[in-house]
């Protein structure tokens, strides 16, 4: 966990990128034209996660966002940088203004980050860990409900969806004995 003290007077320390996005139009380096920029644009945002980045959706997300604020506001083409960390790494990351935003999955650990006012608030975006998937059936619709109702402790879901898979399963054969 980042530490209590955040010292606003010392200098931001440098992370290395895992990857810098500037718009998908634009490629760093791309020799195809005579005046492609040879470096990427300014970074605005640095935005420290693991599997959110290691997946492609910053990636995706960023570019798009990039290409429509050009698109919108005519702004200058400006770059979104993606620091590679977990959650409490990020949350020193942000701790030492590394990082202007972090993508978490761990509430316990944002309340603790939001209490040493490593964080400013906190607000609920997607989960992107666990997905329930499978044939769907009437009768299965209900398992949806259930594991997005016990999806904050995922002992607890595990339990409930294999619970009501068995008896699901029983009564499917139960059915099929008695035609």
């Amino acid at each position: 966990m980042a530490s209590t003290k955040v010292d606003l007077t010392s200098p931001e320390p440098y992370i290395t990128p895992a990857e810098i996005y500037s718009g998908t139009s634009f490629n760093i380096g791309d020799n195809s034209s005579p005046n492609s920029p040879t470096s990427a644009p300014p970074i605005t945002l640095r935005i420290a996660t693991g599997g959110a980045g290691q997946s492609g959706l910053i990636r995706a997300l960023a570019n798009k966002f990039i290409e429509f604020e050009i698109d919108t506001t005519g702004c200058p083409r400006f770059s979104i940088a993606w620091l590679l960390s977990d959650t409490s790494a990020s949350f020193n990351y942000l701790g030492s203004r590394a990082a202007d935003c972090s993508i978490t999955y761990h509430k316990t650990a944002e309340e603790i980050a939001l209490k040493q006012g490593i964080a400013e608030r906190r607000n609920y975006a997607w989960r992107d860990h666990w997905l329930l998937v499978g044939r769907l059936f009437a009768d299965y619709v209900w398992l949806l409900y259930l594991w997005s109702r016990f999806d904050d402790n995922i002992q607890l879901s595990f339990e409930m969806v294999h619970s009501a898979l068995i008896i699901s399963r029983t009564e499917t054969e139960s059915c099929r004995s008695s035609t």
